[in-house]
């Protein structure tokens, strides 16, 4: 990230697929809380840079992030990190053959050190 000439920080995210996302997906919404915190300002700017294959110039969708929205997706951050500590315990199955942890896994190879 950076910051704009009035010093409002600056997150943009380059994407090359068929359709661009949202400015408000949460990898966005990630990227400018932590610029927020960071640079000790409210809001944040954000945006999505869409360049296909084949195109010659990217488009660029922006958004201004204010502290209602940070705030909000903080506390579902932290809300998603209470539920992961909280449980289920996990449990290995055939769905852990697509995992790139699985070799490590403590529930897979029922090893508690890694």
């Amino acid at each position: 990230w950076g910051r704009l000439p009035g010093g409002e920080p600056w997150v943009d995210d380059l994407k090359t697929g068929y359709m661009a996302p949202a400015v408000t997906i949460p990898q966005m919404l990630l990227y400018a809380l932590v610029a927020s915190k960071e640079a000790g300002l409210p809001t944040v700017r954000a945006s999505i840079t869409h360049w296909r294959r084949g195109w010659e110039e990217p488009e660029r969708h922006w958004l201004q992030i204010g502290p209602a929205t940070l705030e909000a997706f903080q506390d579902d951050l932290f809300a998603a990190y209470r539920r992961a500590i909280a449980g289920p315990v996990p449990r290995a199955g055939s769905h852990c053959r697509w995992c790139p942890s699985a070799a490590v896994c403590p529930t897979v190879t029922g090893c508690d050190a890694v």
